[in-house]
């Protein structure tokens, strides 16, 4: 995948927020009011903890992103996240959403995710740092019992392709440290 600057994602997020939203997103109204609630907090933050932007990166640019985010309505926050996978397809993702392998989901996955959820929180609290522990444990163990690249591409792509069955904090664990497939 191509990196992308807060300068560019800016006018990527603006267009998903504008386009008719093809498809609703999928997922019950509890979790996608959890993920509106966790980007907008995130978002919040980066004004608080700007001087810790590196150097690399253009500051303007991330507060301007940022306030974007924050003045976001639940509304809008949904319309871009149905759209922007078709807007990003277009602009920045150079592979689709094929298994990077030739091997398909494995049979395993289920029961796996099944057993790993079962620790984690029914609702994500970011104000909890023991979330974060059982969040990182998770990871910890999901890299433990698929030590292999391509599989943990693979897996991210099937938890991602049915975010509605999974707990959100489960999909938060395909985030931290999971290759995407190039």
């Amino acid at each position: 995948m191509t990196d992308i600057s807060a300068k560019q994602l800016l006018p990527l997020l603006k267009e998903a927020v504008n386009l008719s939203q093809s498809d609703p997103l999928e997922g019950s109204v509890e979790s996608i009011r959890s993920y509106y609630k966790m980007i907008r907090q995130f978002a919040a933050m980066a004004d608080t903890y700007q001087d810790l932007v590196p150097q690399e990166y253009d500051v303007m640019s991330v507060l301007e992103l940022a306030g974007f985010i924050v003045d976001m309505e639940i509304e809008e926050f949904q319309n871009m996240a149905a759209n922007l996978p078709s807007i990003l397809d277009g602009v920045i993702l150079q592979y689709n959403t094929t298994y990077c392998s030739e091997t398909g989901p494995d049979p395993s996955w289920e029961s796996v995710i099944a057993e790993i959820s079962e620790d984690l929180p029914a609702e994500i609290d970011l104000t909890l740092n023991s979330q974060d522990n059982l969040i990182f444990e998770a990871v910890t163990d999901l890299l433990n019992r698929y030590p292999e690249t391509s599989v943990l591409q693979n897996l991210d792509r099937w938890l991602t392709a049915h975010p509605e069955k999974y707990r959100n904090a489960m999909l938060l664990t395909q985030s931290w440290h999971f290759p995407k497939c190039m």
